[in-house]
């Protein structure tokens, strides 16, 4: 119980830390624009990105903090309810009160009158759980969250948008950098063409939010948060390529092969594949390591014959043919669904999780890629070209195996649902606070629109 409650306070104590230097961080920048105004800008200059990025992660900070207490604090009414009733424990405040106010009569001590203020104006609030009915559901530490239920706790203050533009932009800078334009200048030209033109970055985000849940930091999981996107890059190169399937656009722009012509297109693909693993072995600074190379073992697993190159093949094999649901299962849990689980798995290596954090987080990312897959072949034919970024209705035309095809669109949505509901519930393991970023981006993946 005193270890416990001593790891919460060190915690506690971490985040107001953190709050405290990006406010002294964010106060700087604001005193530096307010010298420029001085100096003789005739108009207010517009915030650089370093300032954006500052109030996100403040703002963020925050949330985390008041995330945080709020969670502790709700465990222990639920804990306390289990002692004794709401109403009894209620009683017993009241009666705490009561004598409190005999002893100011009797000492009339400033000290007093503070243990009765904050009885009165926060116990009742926080300590009973006034803030919220007695019928409501509160936040327990094994709880094993549904899609239903994330929206009405704790975790539904969580603000996804705001993470992920602040993620998205440290991404998109750290991958500008990891591919300079140099020569041989077609094949830069090329590989940046298609690495940084759009894109969700979901892959790089879920590496780094899993990370930071075992405890890692985002400059560590950054060069393997690049990797995965540089590998997802060359597989949709290939993947567009007319041997392939043939794709005209992607990402609402030319496919790299309409751009440049196949050949360059497939150096491209090859120059980017090599640059994943030699980025992350230069770059990856301050972790051990063992754990680089047991993370890199993962990613080369990933997209070998046992992930998504055998799913790639299995996909063009089935083309015209009747298949299974068990083998577009296979198909997709290999092609789609690995390097998903494994941007997932490595963020946990990265960041020292245990072995039975990896496995939770390794299951988590197994069902949220298999999901993504799912969610892909609904909006293949419930949405048209021009909101996905990409050809519609492409599946159906090469006569392509695909969940609506085999379970219907209904159907598809229920086992979507499912999934999420899955992969949320491994994650009942973990802090909630510091799980929300992977709980609502699996909600964003069903979510999703295009």
């Amino acid at each position: 119980m005193a270890f416990s409650l001593l790891r919460t306070l060190i915690t506690a104590y971490k985040y107001l830390l953190r709050f405290a230097f990006l406010f002294l961080i964010h106060l700087v920048l604001k005193f530096l624009t307010s010298e420029n105004i001085l100096l003789g800008s005739s108009s207010p200059p517009k915030p650089s990105l370093a300032q954006q990025i500052i109030t996100t992660e403040l703002e963020f900070s925050i949330i985390q903090l008041r995330e945080y207490i709020t969670l502790k604090i709700r465990r222990f009414n639920t804990a306390l309810d289990g002692i004794v009733p709401l109403k009894l424990h209620r009683k017993l405040a009241q009666i705490t009160i009561s004598l409190l106010k005999i002893l100011l009569r009797k000492y009339k001590n400033m000290l007093v009158h503070v243990l009765i203020f904050l009885l009165k104006h926060v116990a009742f609030k926080f300590v009973l759980a006034e803030i919220d009915p007695p019928s409501s559901d509160l936040v327990k530490p094994n709880k094993n969250f549904s899609s239903t239920e994330l929206q009405s706790n704790v975790l539904g203050e969580f603000r996804l948008k705001d993470y992920m533009n602040s993620k998205l932009k440290r991404v998109n800078s750290a991958l500008d950098k990891a591919v300079p334009v140099k020569t041989p200048k077609t094949i830069q030209e090329a590989m940046r063409y298609s690495l940084l033109g759009g894109g969700k970055r979901v892959r790089p985000i879920l590496c780094i939010a899993s990370c930071e849940l075992v405890g890692g930091d985002e400059a560590s999981a950054m060069p393997i948060a690049c990797a995965m996107e540089i590998i997802h890059t060359c597989s949709l190169i290939v993947d567009d390529l007319p041997c392939m399937d043939n794709d005209d656009l992607r990402r609402g722009n030319l496919t790299n092969h309409k751009m440049f012509s196949e050949n360059v297109a497939i150096l491209a693909s090859a120059a980017l594949f090599c640059l994943a693993f030699e980025h992350i072995a230069s770059k990856t600074k301050n972790v051990p390591a063992e754990r680089v190379v047991q993370a890199i073992l993962e990613l080369g697993s990933a997209i070998g014959t046992d992930g998504l190159v055998a799913g790639q093949f299995a996909d063009l094999e089935s083309e015209g043919k009747e298949v299974s649901l068990e083998e577009l299962k296979y198909i997709h849990v290999h092609k789609t669904a690995r390097l998903i689980e494994v941007s997932v798995v490595c963020g946990a290596i990265i960041g020292g999780g245990s072995v039975s954090d990896v496995e939770r987080l390794r299951k988590y990312g197994s069902r949220i890629g298999l999901l993504f897959q799912v969610v892909d072949d609904i909006l293949d034919v419930t949405q048209s070209t021009a909101e996905l970024g990409k050809t519609a209705g492409k599946d159906l035309t090469s006569d392509k195996a695909t969940f609506p095809k085999l379970m219907g669109i209904e159907n598809a949505r229920n086992f979507a649902r499912k999934l999420v509901d899955q992969a949320v519930a491994e994650l009942a393991h973990f802090d909630a606070a510091r799980a929300a970023p992977l709980h609502h981006l699996a909600h964003f993946i069903v979510d999703r629109q295009n």
